[in-house]
Formats: structure tokens, C-alpha cells, sequence
């Protein structure tokens, strides 16, 4: 019975490990989609004399109306466009290179 509650132990033990260690990992990953997001929001130089790591002082929209109005909605497109043929080119050759391999025995 003993090693029974040891081995528990050890599992709990383990188990706490890995997800302390998954969260670390979880916010680490995040840290620079969280950055990017609010210095989005910060005017042009706002990010040079504050720092990276501050809170905008104001919400400021300017970047986002200036990307969607300069052709970035364009230049987005092409690059779907792209990946519709590529992907579809892909799964063609796969599905011919996989039909032989798979009657192959």
C-alpha cells in the first residue's frame, strides 16, 4: 500500500510539473502577440519614448485605418490567392503520389 500512495505521489508530483510548465511555456508564446497588439495601438513614436513594455495612453485607431486603406486588403488577397493554388496543387500531387504507395504491398 505503501508504494501504492508513492507512485500517486509521484504522478501528482509530475503532474503539477508539466503544467507549470505548460503555462510557463503558454505565456511565453503569447508574450509577443500581446506586444505586437498594444504597440499597435500606440502612435508613431509613442513606442520610441515610452518603451515596448508600457501601456498606450490612448487608444489610437490611425494605424489600423491606415493599413486597411493602403492596399494592404490587396495585398492580403494575393497572397489567399496563392495559397489556394498552392494548396490545391499539393493535395493533387499527394493524392497521386499516395494511390500507388497505398496499393503498393
Amino acid at each position: 500500500m505503501d508504494s501504492y500512495k508513492k507512485n500517486k505521489r509521484k504522478s501528482i508530483i509530475c503532474w503539477i510539473i508539466a503544467f507549470a510548465l505548460a503555462i510557463f511555456y503558454l505565456i511565453i508564446s503569447f508574450l509577443p502577440f500581446i506586444f505586437m497588439v498594444l504597440n499597435s495601438f500606440k502612435e508613431k513614436f509613442e513606442m520610441l519614448t515610452k518603451g515596448v513594455f508600457n501601456l498606450p495612453d490612448s487608444l489610437n485607431f490611425a494605424n489600423y485605418t491606415e493599413v486597411l486603406t493602403g492596399g494592404f486588403v490587396r495585398y492580403f488577397m494575393n497572397s489567399v490567392i496563392v495559397l489556394a493554388i498552392s494548396l490545391t496543387l499539393l493535395l493533387f500531387i499527394a493524392a497521386c503520389a499516395s494511390y500507388p504507395l497505398a496499393r503498393f504491398k
